[in-house]
């Protein structure tokens, strides 16, 4: 049986998998709202473009019986801004083998951000673990 983190390098690795990180504008109440990504107002500030995920590498903290990846740095960089927009979450959409895109994560960034000026950059790297196995 693989382990946790055979099982998560395999998700990550999937060539039908398409991983894309995004930034949000909507304001977060709290991380128990019932996200979906239908719901998720993406921002739309000039020269903000989603960037897909290509490479992810193993967390040296892993443990098999909970793992996880870091992708690498996703940077979203601001062109010329007319008026101010502010971000308040990334967060990652899912696409297997051409089929509709869903919600995968949530991030949301603390403080927020307001890109306000031309060259206002922000870079992060989305990091996901496997879910702990059950017994029940």
């Amino acid at each position: 049986m693989p382990t946790q983190i055979e099982t998560l390098q395999a998700f990550v690795d999937d060539p039908l998998r398409t991983i894309v990180a995004h930034l949000a504008t909507n304001p977060i109440r709290s991380m128990s709202d019932n996200f979906i990504l239908a719901n998720l107002t993406e921002a739309n500030f000039p020269g903000y473009a989603p960037v897909t995920i290509r490479h992810w590498t193993p967390d040296p903290t892993s443990e098999d019986d909970l793992a996880a990846q870091v992708a690498d740095a996703c940077e979203f960089t601001a062109e010329a801004i007319g008026t101010p927009q502010t971000v308040t979450m990334l967060y990652l959409s899912m696409i297997y083998d051409g089929g509709a895109p869903v919600l995968m994560a949530a991030f949301p960034l603390d403080p927020v951000l307001s890109f306000e000026q031309a060259g206002q950059r922000l870079s992060r790297s989305p990091r996901i673990t496997s879910m702990e196995e059950v017994d029940i």
